[in-house]
């Protein structure tokens, strides 16, 4: 009887399948990492806009608000937080702090609001500035 060569031996199918399985266990190993790479970059990138829709939201609201110079500035300024608490950004608001310049004139806000995890400050500047000086 004559012995053929024609086929694999028992060695060489048995390391073959091992290098497949190694190969195959990275692969599916850096497929997962790029997943919940992929997934964690999503979220950040949802909070980053989330946070830039925020802020221009409070700016665009600022900046529509206007004040006589000869009216009394706090019940506007009131009426402004109170608004901005009942807004569509209100739950995310923590804080509203209004900036006066060395006159005592109003001159924005510092709004102090929270998405996600993360504790974000916005300053809005006013665009009207009083013409009147108060009379020392």
């Amino acid at each position: 009887m004559k012995h053929s060569e024609a086929g694999f031996t028992l060695m060489e199918t048995l390391l073959s399948i091992a290098i497949i399985l190694t190969t195959s266990c990275i692969l599916v190993t850096a497929v997962t990492a790029s997943i919940k790479t992929l997934s964690q970059t999503y979220a950040a990138i949802n909070t980053t806009l989330s946070i830039a829709r925020t802020d221009r939201f409070i700016r665009n609201k600022a900046g529509s608000l206007y004040i006589p110079y000869w009216a009394n500035s706090q019940p506007c300024i009131d009426s402004f937080c109170d608004e901005l608490y009942r807004s569509e950004i209100g739950d995310k608001i923590i804080s509203v702090n209004v900036i006066r310049d060395s006159r005592c004139f109003y001159r924005g806000l510092e709004v102090i609001y929270s998405i996600g995890k993360k504790e974000i400050k916005t300053i809005a500047l006013f665009p009207v500035i009083p013409v009147m000086e108060p009379v020392q």
